[in-house]
């Protein structure tokens, strides 16, 4: 049968990529030393495929069709390049991911499936880090935390939960790694999709709507708005909240976070902080585990609480 051999999780932005140079230097240290704790640790543990939880932000999906969960299925994918983070290609496990997508509908978690899934940064600027030669297959899931209405957090812990039980009763040796993406607080400079505003955001709302045939023009209408926040140190970042979910986490108490509302999540963390779905979907992969902090920096200029956390996979 498969094994969970490593789970974690790591803060995503193509700021990582794209402007390490606002850090401070004890900042710095601590990210980039974080992110290369999971590499090593990723690579020791000798991974045949990784599940990696994401989002996507009106790339692959927009409101003309946004699957609360999707899977994507086949022999490879390959990233959008957006905001700055570099164009790579990543092998999948097929037959794992097809077997997953089969055993979490089963399960009674109603996922999507993608033949033809192409990944923003979300997927790729962590992977960019922790899997730099992209030398192992990946399997990723898009858990949608961007476009209301969401599916409540409980069920990003439950499709994990879900996840776990497909690894350990898959009937071939496998050895299976778990990384979720995204958080912790941030509020994003992107206009309410059912809240009316200036001819901006009306540009901006038909790019997530229906903005197939140029997925970039999203990113290039929303990165100076990015920057001015960025620039000017005006960011708002909810440490009080970041630290509350580190540590439910770390003393696997993920089932418990998991019944906070959206509302809840919004009002603390901002739109951004609902992306501690992706972390609620790995801590239920490995049982609620007992989780360890590798770092975390409230960093106004990137607007994020940046983080990255371990698992215990021990059963």
């Amino acid at each position: 049968m498969a094994l969970l051999v490593y789970a974690a999780a790591a803060s995503h932005t193509a700021q990582l990529v794209r402007t390490p140079d606002k850090l401070r230097p004890s900042q710095r240290e601590a990210i980039y030393g974080g992110l290369e704790q999971i590499r090593m640790h990723l690579a020791n543990s000798r991974p045949n495929v990784l599940v990696i939880f994401g989002t996507d932000h009106y790339q692959s999906f927009h409101l003309d069709n946004m699957p609360a969960f999707c899977i994507a299925i086949g022999q490879a994918t390959e990233t959008f390049g957006d905001a700055g983070v570099p164009l790579a290609r990543y092998g999948m496990h097929e037959v794992f991911s097809r077997f997953l997508a089969s055993f979490v509908l089963e399960a009674g978690i109603d996922v999507a499936t993608s033949r033809r899934l192409k990944l923003d940064h979300a997927f790729a600027s962590p992977l960019h880090f922790v899997l730099p030669k992209a030398d192992v297959p990946v399997v990723p899931i898009v858990i949608n935390t961007i476009a209301p209405p969401l599916a409540p957090a409980q069920r990003s812990y439950l499709l994990g939960r879900a996840v776990g039980a497909a690894i350990t009763s898959y009937p071939q040796d496998l050895r299976v790694a778990v990384l979720g993406t995204g958080g912790l607080s941030h509020w994003v400079p992107i206009p309410h999709p059912d809240q009316p505003g200036d001819e901006q955001d009306a540009e901006i709302l038909e790019q997530m709507i229906a903005g197939h045939d140029d997925p970039s023009r999203l990113t290039r209408l929303l990165l100076p708005r990015i920057a001015r926040l960025s620039d000017a140190n005006e960011a708002r970042i909810a440490e009080d909240f970041d630290r509350e979910v580190i540590e439910m986490l770390a003393e696997g108490r993920a089932s418990e976070l998991a019944l906070r509302s959206t509302q809840w999540i919004d009002d603390h963390g901002g739109g951004g902080g609902q992306e501690i779905r992706n972390w609620l979907a790995v801590a239920g992969a490995t049982g609620d585990g007992l989780a360890t902090l590798l770092a975390y920096e409230p960093v106004v200029p990137w607007l994020t609480g940046i983080a990255m956390m371990e698992w215990d996979t021990r059963r």
